[in-house]
């Protein structure tokens, strides 16, 4: 499914969330890319050939799903050490690992100062 199409089934279902995706440059299928594919997604190979000659995206996650973008990231250096050529996207833009970095980073904080915040009032509950 490309990037257009899944925001269409984001909007069918009730929602227009921002996308993060990944995918080949090339079209090029290979066992090596098989094999690293398989470890993130658990579909048929019949399918990921599919996914991959079509030049749809191997993986996507909301922009709001710190745990899948690093999922994602990991695929992509993976990928990348591998010799595979891979393009992040944020919606239909291509973005950088190191804009998803920070993101995942922001999460993180984030997390961290309502864990912070939710210890001090129970607190003062007590």
């Amino acid at each position: 499914m490309n990037i257009k199409a899944e925001q269409e089934q984001c909007v069918i279902f009730g929602g227009n969330m921002s996308q993060i995706g990944i995918k080949l440059a090339d079209n090029f299928f290979s066992a090596n890319c098989a094999k690293i594919l398989r470890e993130y997604r658990k579909i048929p190979i019949s399918e990921l050939k599919k996914i991959v000659e079509n030049g749809d995206l191997l993986m996507t996650c909301d922009y709001i799903d710190g745990a899948g973008i690093k999922q994602i990231l990991s695929l992509y250096d993976e990928l990348l050490n591998n010799g595979f050529k891979c393009i992040l996207f944020e919606d239909n833009e291509e973005t950088t690992p190191e804009l998803l970095n920070n993101l995942v980073n922001l999460y993180r904080e984030t997390e961290y100062q309502v864990i912070k915040e939710m210890e001090r009032e129970a607190e003062f509950e007590n």
